[in-house]
């Protein structure tokens, strides 16, 4: 009997132990059937980008930029790109797709020069194409003013997987960012001793400009304008080397230069001027939640423009109205920017000083009048909290609320028998209002009837003679 037990008890433990082998078989091949979706095939999204991603380019030549993709180990059968250029910095001369990995084009590239944008958008027939470098497009720009000109892809673009639906997997851009200078000096080399770096902008609106002697030149001649390229005329201004202008207005000035020897004029020397002696225009910060918040750490926010230059940066000061002169707060101004988060601050009232400065140190100041409070309850740890003002141990906040729920109860109760007594007084005067009408439509029936007049009474519904 035992050796029978044993048995059967063994046959459970097998079947058991092949029970659990199976779950767990099945898990593992669960598991492993979704790990490679998301472990094993770490494949990444796909990103556009473009090269050269800088340089430094001579105004009024052409470069060639090139946009790619990387799929990011992926198939992908689309893409639609978008790029945008500043129109005032650079120009389109042909956006050419000859040599892309797209080889069905939806529409025709397209741009404006206008607007500063470009688009191309195209398909790769099946099954698509997997690559770190395919080439979309190249652009060729012509620079047609003197600065900084950055070339970004537009967050709208797509890169589309292969996988029947279309999806997007385009998850980062890189734009690229040039230089415009001008040419170098085919002339005499012209310095300024007023505005010395062509890139930098100045207050200054009163430029000297400064040249060295050639040889055999008999004068010189040179203007003054806002055209990058212009040239002088062939009048000689003397054989001074040096010529100062007053009040030009905001904008980028260009200083042109050229000797008059001999044998006719020489080459010309571009110069350029950056001006800017506006500051940025005006503003008014705004503080959340509100100017005057029990939040020890407010939000300021603050924006501006500059018509010339444009915004470099933003420095910010908080004064403490009870102690101007606290060194402990912010002795000076930080550069922040927007959104700013304050430091923990004291109750108490403070001016924000929010200043703006364009890229030739141009200044603009704002004051907002900041109001911390103390919340009107608030708790101390273990100890208790203040109301009003007023500190409060915690047993008799406890006694007070016990106190108020007790009043609570009451007044619930007295609204109850109140609405009760109301409820009442409303029956029986709808139960008046019935006897009298049915009283009144028995007399009526009985006039009517020519019998002599009989009450009843509503209340038991028993006849009532006279």
């Amino acid at each position: 009997m035992k050796i029978l037990q044993n048995n059967i008890r063994y046959k459970l433990n097998n079947k058991r132990l092949a029970t659990a082998r199976a779950f767990i078989l099945c898990f593992l091949s669960l598991v492993l059937f979704l790990l490679p979706l998301n472990v094993f095939a770490q494949n990444s999204d796909a990103s556009l980008y473009a090269q050269p991603a800088s340089g430094s380019i001579t105004l009024g030549s052409t470069f060639r930029v090139s946009i790619f993709v990387n799929t990011g180990g992926r198939d992908i059968n689309a893409v639609d790109v978008k790029v945008n250029f500043p129109p005032d910095k650079l120009q389109v001369v042909s956006p050419t797709a000859g040599q892309s990995i797209v080889s069905v084009w939806i529409s025709q590239p397209y741009f404006s020069n206008t607007d500063g944008v470009l688009r191309f958008q195209g398909g790769i027939p099946n099954p698509g194409i997997n690559t770190s470098s395919g080439l979309i497009a190249s652009i060729v720009f012509r620079a047609r003013q003197f600065g900084g000109a950055q070339i970004t892809i537009d967050d709208d673009s797509k890169v589309l997987l292969n996988d029947g639906l279309g999806t997007n997997i385009l998850s980062k851009t890189a734009g690229a960012q040039f230089s415009i200078v001008l040419p170098p000096p085919a002339g005499p080399e012209v310095v300024s001793p007023t505005h010395p770096d062509q890139t930098q902008w100045y207050k200054n609106r009163n430029p000297l400009l400064r040249w060295g002697s050639v040889g055999s030149a008999q004068g010189f001649s040179y203007s003054i304008n806002k055209d990058p390229l212009s040239e002088p005329d062939f009048s000689s201004e003397g054989t001074g080397t040096q010529v100062g202008f007053e009040n030009l207005s905001d904008g980028i000035w260009y200083f042109h230069l050229r000797a008059l020897g001999p044998s006719g004029p020489g080459p010309t020397t571009h110069f350029a001027i950056l001006i800017d002696s506006t500051p940025p225009a005006e503003f008014v910060p705004d503080v959340k939640p509100e100017r005057k918040t029990t939040r020890k750490t407010p939000i300021i926010n603050f924006i501006t423009t500059d018509a010339a230059s444009g915004v470099d940066h933003y420095e910010l000061k908080f004064i403490e109205q009870d102690n101007p002169q606290n060194p402990e707060l912010t002795p000076f101004f930080i550069e922040a920017s927007s959104p700013f988060q304050a430091p923990e601050l004291s109750p108490g009232i403070y001016d924000v000083v929010v200043r703006a400065f364009d890229r030739a140190q141009n200044i603009t100041d704002s004051v907002v009048r900041l109001e911390i409070i103390d919340p009107f309850i608030k708790p101390i740890s273990e100890l208790g909290l203040t109301f009003g003002g007023y500190f409060m141990p915690w047993w008799l906040v406890y006694l007070i609320a016990d106190i108020l729920i007790v009043l609570l109860a009451l007044l619930l109760w007295f609204l109850i028998k109140k609405h009760q007594s109301v409820e009442q007084v409303l029956a029986d005067g709808l139960h008046w209002i019935e006897h009298e009408i049915v009283h009144d439509i028995s007399w009526l029936k009985d006039r009517l009837r020519g019998r002599k007049h009989i009450d009843f009474d509503i209340s038991d519904k028993k006849e009532i003679r006279p």
